[in-house]
């Protein structure tokens, strides 16, 4: 009997301990539901018909979590939310000793946190940030003065290493493990971090991404943030090509090398059936009205041959013949110039160059406009193209008119020679085979009565030369 009352004694205790608990955990989590709506009411939209004072409403939102502090061993996540109000409390107050107070009741929660829930990222997170602002809390925290072990096991950028580890594919975790990497001068580090989030992460706001662009001053600060991934080495191309042109044109071949990284990355993923094949052709599609792709061989080379199976697949064999056969040819570095009212263009020379990189648009379906290309000595042209980026744009045999000269003074039309017309994504694209000869100067009139340009593009798309290099 007494066995069988001390088994029933057992069984009560055990279930008096676990409802002691639950019912801990339950009032701890109600206190901090409670400190939460206080928070809200400070930094939400009711906060601008208050009339209290910041650092009232502030030692209010705090008094409200410390009612949770007793609770904490039953709800251990309640520990970071103590931890961000004492660190608030400390910039609220303007006491220098209540700042330290502060500070250090922030790092006792902190580190509370890391020993109760030491598989919990966020906790690692902001103790680090915490330990890298004060490295001797001993010397100044009275609750640590007494401690015979060292406060700290890792180092900070390793405890942030170690939080990295715990959540890898967290976009939250990562991005605020970026942020403290900075604080602490491991700048490499956090560009790191923070291209592998905006990698994984299709939420990453243009807040972020700017913020991010802000600490690309270097070629290798470039070559650590960029992302290899499409869609998001647009965005990184776009934002240099005309916000800061000087520094992409400084970093071409790094923004070259990470375009290839991603469409290798695109066609890997098609591979393993993420994306299908509809989506593959639309992405490379876009790739290629890139003209930093445009302007890179090797990439300009891949894409040609394969829009060229895209192409035929759609039934447009024409034009898979002419990029399968420009992707064997190399793009010539021409020089480019406008003539905008060419009323003799048997006589009037071609001036105003500018390189083949030009992304400036223009049109050439303007009543007496002339566009010429200057071909190196070294270069044999085989090929020209011209592409419109809008719709609508049409063009006859009788309105483009192509001439020649060898000195760029006497010009004379290029006979037995025409002109493919093709409808590309509903595009006007046209291409002409070039017969052996030796061209140096090259004009594109336009014989037409159009007012306004229609056929408009980059200067870089508008007209393009293919060809070969020449001994």
């Amino acid at each position: 009997m007494n066995l069988l009352r001390f088994r029933a004694l057992l069984i009560f205790v055990i279930a008096l301990v676990g409802i002691a608990q639950v019912g801990s955990e339950f009032l701890a989590k109600h206190l901090s539901a409670s400190a939460r709506a206080q928070a809200a009411i400070i930094t939400g939209s009711e906060s601008t018909f208050r009339t209290q004072p910041l650092e009232e409403d502030v030692r209010e939102l705090h008094s409200k979590w410390k009612q949770v502090a007793p609770l904490a061993n039953f709800y251990p996540h309640s520990n970071y939310s103590l931890g961000r109000s004492a660190l608030l409390m400390s910039t609220a107050v303007g006491d220098p000793e209540e700042k330290i107070y502060y500070v250090c009741e922030a790092l006792e929660y902190f580190r509370s946190g890391t020993i109760q829930t030491p598989h919990s990222p966020e906790f690692h997170i902001a103790l680090a940030d915490l330990q890298a602002q004060v490295p001797n809390p001993e010397r100044v925290c009275e609750q640590f003065k007494s401690e015979e072990t060292p406060l700290y096991t890792m180092s900070p950028a390793e405890r942030l290493a170690h939080a990295v580890s715990l959540s890898p594919h967290s976009v939250v975790d990562t991005y605020l493990a970026a942020v403290v990497y900075l604080s602490i001068g491991k700048k490499d580090d956090a560009l790191a971090l923070l291209r592998e989030n905006q990698e994984m992460n299709p939420l990453f706001s243009s807040g972020q991404r700017l913020y991010t662009f802000g600490l690309i001053t270097t070629e290798s600060d470039l070559a650590l943030g960029i992302p290899r991934r499409y869609p998001e080495i647009l965005n990184w191309i776009k934002y240099f090509s005309e916000e800061r042109p000087s520094d992409f044109l400084s970093w071409r071949e790094t923004f070259i090398s990470a375009l290839d990284d991603s469409i290798q990355e695109l066609k890997q993923r098609h591979k393993d059936g993420d994306i299908t094949d509809y989506y593959l052709a639309s992405f490379l599609k876009n790739i290629s009205r890139i003209p930093l792709a445009m302007s890179s061989e090797k990439i300009r080379k891949e894409l040609d041959m394969q829009l060229a199976e895209v192409y035929r697949a759609e039934q447009l064999p024409y034009w898979a013949d002419i990029l399968q056969a420009r992707s064997d040819m190399e793009r010539i570095p021409v020089l480019k110039s406008i003539i905008a009212d060419d009323k003799s263009p048997k006589t009037t020379e071609l001036f105003g160059w500018t390189d083949d990189h030009e992304i400036r648009s223009a049109g050439l379906d303007a009543i007496g406009r002339s566009i010429g290309v200057f071909v190196p000595l070294s270069k044999q042209a085989e090929l020209l193209v011209l592409q419109s980026e809008s719709s609508g744009a049409r063009l006859t045999d009788a309105e483009i008119q192509v001439m020649v000269s060898h000195d760029n003074r006497h010009f004379h039309t290029m006979r037995g020679v025409q002109w493919k017309h093709h409808l590309v994504d509903g595009r006007e694209a046209l291409a002409m085979e070039l017969p052996p000869g030796d061209y140096r100067f090259l004009k594109v009139r336009y014989l037409g009565a159009q007012r306004e340009s229609k056929f408009t593009n980059s200067m870089q798309q508008l007209l393009q030369v293919y060809g070969r290099s020449i001994s």
